[in-house]
C-alpha cells in the first residue's frame, strides 16, 4: 500500500501525465480510488504532491486537529488555506492520464504546455510527486548527493515529526 520508485515520462499536449501502471494498480487494489488531489505547497521544492483523495482528507483533519487551543492556529490556518487553494481534485481518464490545471503547472515553471516536456514521478510511500526532469536532475545532484555518501544523522536531528504533517497520533486513524 504504498508508491515506490521513479519514472520519467512526457506531459501530452492536453497538460495530462500517464499514472504509471503500477501506480494505477497501487491505487486500485490497495486505496480502491482513482480520484486523486494534486497539491502544491506541502514541500518547498518546486514540484506536485498527488495524494489518493482519502489520505489526502485524513491529512488535512489532523492538520485542522491540530490548531485547536495552540498558540500555531493562526499559522496553521494560513497553511490550510493556502493548501487548500492549492489542491485540485480529479479522477483519472480511461487511459490512466491525470489532467493538470495550468495553474499547477505554472508552479513547476511551465509556461506553455507542449508536447513532450519531460516529467518525473517519484513516489514518496503514501504519495507520489510529479516534477519537471530538469527541476528533479538538478535536486539530485544538488540535494541528494550527500545520500550517495552516506546519511549525516545530525542532518536529521532538527527536524520535528509532529511539524511534518503527521501531527496528532495515528490512535486516530484506527476508529
Amino acid at each position: 500500500m504504498a508508491f515506490f520508485w521513479n519514472y520519467t515520462l512526457k506531459l501530452d499536449d492536453k497538460g495530462r501525465i500517464t499514472i504509471p501502471s503500477e501506480y494505477k494498480h497501487t491505487l486500485e487494489k490497495d486505496f480502491r480510488t482513482s480520484v486523486l488531489a494534486v497539491v502544491h505547497g506541502v514541500v518547498q521544492q518546486k514540484c506536485l504532491v498527488v495524494y489518493p483523495q482519502d489520505i489526502w482528507v485524513q491529512k488535512m483533519k489532523k492538520l485542522i486537529q491540530s490548531s485547536s487551543g495552540t498558540q500555531d492556529a493562526r499559522k496553521i490556518l494560513n497553511l490550510r488555506r493556502y493548501l487548500t487553494s492549492n489542491t485540485y481534485q480529479k479522477e483519472l481518464d480511461k487511459n490512466g492520464k491525470l489532467l493538470i490545471p495550468p495553474r499547477l503547472w505554472h508552479k513547476l515553471d511551465i509556461d506553455n504546455i507542449r508536447n513532450g516536456i519531460e516529467m518525473v514521478i517519484i513516489g514518496n510511500f503514501d504519495c507520489f510527486e510529479v516534477w519537471l526532469k530538469s527541476t528533479w536532475d538538478n535536486y539530485q545532484q544538488s540535494e541528494m548527493s550527500s545520500y550517495q555518501q552516506g546519511v549525516d544523522p545530525e542532518e536529521f536531528t532538527e527536524l520535528n515529526p509532529e511539524e511534518l504533517f503527521y501531527l496528532g497520533n495515528d490512535d486516530d486513524d484506527e476508529a
